[in-house]
């Protein structure tokens, strides 16, 4: 995943003095330049990790224009079980097991649901089996949840629906 990567929008004025924005360099916390040649008023700058960048502009003249961003780290993507229920009894037909689950942290994308959520069933190769956060009515197995935020950080879990003890009738006649 892009583990504490964000978007840092900068807008930048093209008049000062008459003269044109030529170019604009973003100094990321580590020394690290990314140069834009020709910016237009307004652009994004992506994948940024968490710490102070410093956005530079320079006019056609030499002129330069130096504006400090904190660009914040998210808290720790999450994956909370609210609850996490068992088979009732060992029917083999009609299985009762269920997970609940909430997600914090990490960066919700704007819109419903505000994180990429499947579930699968035993192994993450085969088809996803649900999206939701709460699962009903499942059989026994190891329910696998891989939830991913709106910058791409991944975190996963898994949960085990174990079938109980069977009825055992002790007859012993005498």
């Amino acid at each position: 995943g892009i583990d504490g990567s964000f978007n840092v929008i900068t807008n930048m004025s093209f008049n000062q003095n008459g003269e044109n924005i030529d170019s604009v360099v973003v100094s990321s916390p580590t020394g690290t330049d990314q140069t834009f040649v020709n910016p237009s008023a307004s652009f994004t700058v992506n994948n940024l990790n968490a710490g102070f960048w410093t956005v530079t502009a320079y006019t056609s003249s030499g002129c330069s224009f130096s504006n400090v961003v904190q660009v914040q780290q998210p808290p720790q993507l999450e994956i909370i079980l609210n609850a996490l229920g068992q088979p009732s009894c060992n029917q083999m037909t009609l299985w009762d097991g269920s997970i609940n689950i909430n997600i914090v942290g990490g960066t919700p994308a704007s819109g419903n649901p505000p994180y990429t959520t499947n579930w699968y069933l035993n192994d993450i190769n085969s088809p996803s089996i649900d999206n939701s956060l709460q699962l009903i009515s499942l059989d026994p197995g190891s329910y696998i949840v891989i939830v991913e935020d709106a910058v791409g950080c991944v975190v996963s879990d898994t949960f085990d629906i174990v079938p109980p003890d069977p009825i055992a009738i002790d007859t012993t006649v005498t």
